[in-house]
């Protein structure tokens, strides 16, 4: 079993890219129940924000001026609890897993006031959605599409999910960094940051 406890944020957790992943789990056998618990507005502290606290100790009072100082500020803020993963430049990358969910999965709906997700093996194709513990369990049974119910749709995840193609950044947020924070910088620094360093000419 697997409990995952997040914050309750719509945009970054309680969407169905993330919601959808308990399906998977327990499509290719990696728990026999998987479950998200999203903290309900004016919970305290959790272990999260409290890591992410340690991340910051460091560069809070420090002049972070480019990405790469950023970088060795949280790798240096705290080893025995934070390990820097960098994603971009390894082999590893970003997946697109919206895509993938897509082909097997529709999009969850009627989510926003339940804070429990479950999905076990004994059920695989239906999510059980709760208020708080304690709560009724809601049924939700549409999510995997209905030619895949039944079915190891997960088998061959790795042979059809591929890399997230990096999009950049939009030319209004160069347009903020290059006229207004460029300024800011000492002029050793500009040219580390493409943003900072060559005009949008926009």
């Amino acid at each position: 079993e697997i409990n995952i406890v997040m914050d309750n944020c719509g945009g970054q957790n309680k969407n169905k890219m993330v919601l959808r992943l308990l399906f998977i789990l327990v499509n290719r056998d990696l728990c026999k129940t998987a479950r998200m618990v999203l903290l309900v507005k004016g919970h305290t502290k959790n272990d999260c924000d409290r890591i992410f606290n340690l991340m910051k100790h460091e560069y809070r009072a420090a002049n972070v001026y480019t990405p790469k100082d950023l970088f060795e500020f949280i790798a240096r803020s705290n080893p025995k609890f934070v390990e820097l993963v960098d994603v971009v430049n390894d082999d590893k990358g970003f997946w697109d897993w919206n895509t993938y969910e897509d082909e097997f999965m529709n999009a969850t709906k009627g989510i926003q006031q339940h804070h429990i997700f479950t999905v076990n093996s004994k059920e695989p194709d239906i999510m059980w959605c709760q208020e708080a513990d304690g709560y009724p369990l809601v049924k939700h049974d549409y999510v995997v599409k209905k030619k895949y119910v039944g079915k190891k749709w997960a088998a061959n995840l790795h042979e059809e999910i591929l890399p997230l193609e990096p999009i950049g950044m939009k030319d209004i947020k160069w347009v903020t960094l290059y006229g207004s924070w460029r300024p800011l910088l000492p002029h050793e620094m500009r040219a580390a940051v493409k943003y900072y360093h060559t005009d949008p000419a926009l």
